[in-house]
């Protein structure tokens, strides 16, 4: 990881949350690396936390967060026009000010517990995928929320305005 952007990210939470410089630590999330994207998760290294803050990096060090309406946007359309559903699922549960964390279940078999949520709801388990509706990109998935273990199906569509709003569906 950079120091540079480590230090510029240290900022923007010192500035944006009042968090000390000396007690934040920040992390990459190398699988979300795309082309001159770079993502990383501030923690709190004393307070006991139950969230971290999401930023990406994008060219010219520009860095972006969850506090930026249009945060999902400028994130792909600077690198993520031809990437996975999987990869925007990501990107809008990070960055969307409705969200803001879970985990996407990509497969089956990655929470059995969810999956069953899922049929029990009268649904079909299905990897995140994209659509297209009146014109605009959608991308349907389902969203584990762990610590209440409440799945979610989510469909975030991006509006001709730039913005993506979502919708999500409680599994019952």
């Amino acid at each position: 990881m950079d120091d540079n952007i480590s230090e510029k990210i240290v900022q923007v939470v010192h500035t944006d949350h009042g968090w000390k410089k000396d007690e934040v630590r920040v992390d990459e999330v190398d699988r979300l690396r795309r082309g001159s994207c770079s993502f990383y998760t501030a923690g709190h290294k004393v307070r006991p936390l139950s969230y971290q803050l999401n930023y990406a990096v994008l060219k010219d060090d520009a860095i972006v967060s969850i506090s930026d309406v249009k945060a999902i946007s400028k994130i792909v359309n600077a690198c993520g026009t031809d990437a996975p559903a999987g990869w925007w699922a990501e990107i809008v549960t990070r960055f969307h000010q409705d969200l803001g964390s879970g985990i996407i279940l990509l497969d089956a078999t990655q929470n059995t517990g969810a999956v069953r949520k899922i049929q029990a709801a009268k649904q079909e388990f299905a990897v995140p995928t994209f659509g297209n509706e009146a014109g605009s990109k959608t991308i349907t998935y389902y969203l584990l929320e762990p610590e209440s273990f409440v799945v979610y199906l989510v469909k975030a569509t991006q509006n001709p305005d730039g913005f993506f709003s979502v919708d999500k569906t409680v599994m019952r």
